[in-house]
């Protein structure tokens, strides 16, 4: 392991392992002490560590205007992302709403959330970001009316996987 920053959940729990057996059990879980590890890390880093499987917003020199004072966002995740490709397009495409808009942290945990949710829909039928065509997105999308979506968040959703394919093309 090269980078904690980018540890898999696997390297996570083979480190784990490791450590355990090193120093015995130790008071933190797994994810307790991956977590805070990556936190120290993100926040004390000298530039922002966009490839980080983790990001912590307390880093992310967002305005207070952009903050949801009813709703504390502190991090994003991209570990349950697991085709490469896919987690970059996907940190890519937060990394230009964070930088480029001025959506507030709620309208980019949506995003993060429905397209994280599409793109383990596509890597269930191993298909990366440049392997998705619109017929993808229809099937999807059919996936969601079968499910408890309303159909306000299936045409957001639409909407988002649209703009998401555009940016990361």
């Amino acid at each position: 392991m090269r980078d904690i920053m980018k540890m898999e959940l696997d390297q996570e729990q083979e480190y784990f392992c490791m450590f355990k057996e090193e120093y015995g059990n130790p008071c933190l879980s797994l994810k307790n002490l991956s977590f805070f590890c990556c936190k120290v890390l993100f926040l004390r880093a000298e530039e922002i560590n966009w490839e980080a499987n983790v990001w912590f917003t307390e880093r992310l020199n967002i305005s207070s205007e952009r903050y949801s004072r009813s709703n504390a966002i502190e991090s994003f995740s991209f570990l349950d992302i697991h085709f490469s490709k896919n987690r970059q397009s996907l940190q890519g495409y937060l990394k230009y709403l964070l930088t480029v808009t001025s959506l507030n942290l709620g309208t980019i945990r949506i995003h993060h959330t429905y397209i994280k949710e599409f793109l383990r829909f596509c890597e269930d039928s191993e298909k990366n970001i440049t392997d998705i065509e619109h017929r993808s997105v229809g099937d999807y999308l059919k996936n969601c009316l079968c499910s408890i979506f309303l159909p306000k968040v299936i045409i957001t959703s639409y909407v988002l996987f649209r703009h998401f394919c555009i940016i990361c093309k």
